[in-house]
């Protein structure tokens, strides 16, 4: 049994509404058209339209040399990162010397 007073919403995804926004910005549609055609409220294709334009911005800024950096990885990730390049380092070091060494003449 369903529960009363709440209705069946359809989840859109992030790859549907870019088209939506994207359909208003490139494509000149009329944003009535486009609520219409996914049965969605003028409110809620304006709010994905300024969270399309809160993302640009926020990708086309320049990074601030005060923000802090926060790490990607954890500490023990990044030292396993950081062995396993510099093992890696050697590898390629090693073989350089090899293919360096003067070639030895064989024997016939």
């Amino acid at each position: 049994m369903k529960e009363m007073g709440r209705k069946d919403r359809k989840v859109y995804s992030a790859q549907e509404k870019c088209r939506a926004v994207l359909a208003m910005w490139a494509q000149n549609r009329k944003p009535i058209a486009i609520t219409k055609e996914l049965g969605i409220s003028w409110t809620l294709l304006n709010n994905w339209q300024q969270a399309a334009m809160q993302g640009m911005l926020t990708a086309l800024s320049p990074r601030s040399e005060t923000v802090e950096k926060v790490p990607l990885l954890s500490a023990k990730l990044q030292k396993l990162l950081e062995v396993q390049v510099q093992k890696k380092q050697n590898r390629l070091e090693t073989r350089l010397q090899r293919l360096q060494e003067p070639v030895k003449p064989q024997k016939e």
